[in-house]
């Protein structure tokens, strides 16, 4: 039996960034490339190592939302919600890469309805990430990513999921 898992990856304060060609935002770590200041990056305290430490100093992380999936949120919605956020000290935030909600778009192109194209990038969705990830950064707010939600993966999501066979074209490989 397959025990189900959420691969969770924390992102320091922006991972994905340098994800060519999604995101071309220099000057932060880039999968496995070194473009970040290892004395800046947070990491677990130097000194006592059940707590973290970001830019060199000690912190406590501090975060809160009504939502898992806030990089699918547009505009003021996202702005005022982090605003909010910092403003009563939050400096932490766990975004799930969900798409089952009313709203979310898929990372899959969609190439007549509810048919998709594995091959191809759905634009927003990555630009919605893009966006999230450096108002989060203008505020200070470190961000963990979890990458695939199992709940977008089963029940009444699957029927509609890109990732389900019957909803996807053939690839072309």
């Amino acid at each position: 039996m397959l025990k189900k898992r959420s691969i969770y990856l924390l992102i320091l304060p922006l991972l994905f960034i340098g994800m060519n060609p999604l995101f071309e935002y220099s000057g932060y770590i880039a999968f496995g490339q070194k473009l970040f200041d290892q004395k800046t990056a947070i990491q677990p305290y130097t000194e006592n190592p059940w707590y973290w430490q970001y830019k060199g100093k000690p912190k406590v992380l501090k975060g809160g939302s009504n939502d898992d999936n806030l990089f699918q949120w547009t505009g003021n919605r996202l702005t005022d919600h982090l605003d909010l956020m910092a403003s009563l000290g939050g400096n932490y935030v766990r975004n799930t890469m969900s798409d089952g909600g009313e709203g979310n778009v898929y990372a899959f192109m969609e190439v007549k309805e509810g048919t998709y194209d594995l091959d191809q990038w759905n634009g927003e969705y990555w630009d919605r990430l893009r966006f999230f990830l450096q108002e989060t950064h203008e505020r200070d707010i470190i961000v963990q990513l979890t990458l695939w939600d199992h709940f977008d993966l089963s029940g009444e999501n699957w029927n509609v999921h890109p990732w389900n066979p019957a909803n996807n074209v053939e690839p072309r490989f």
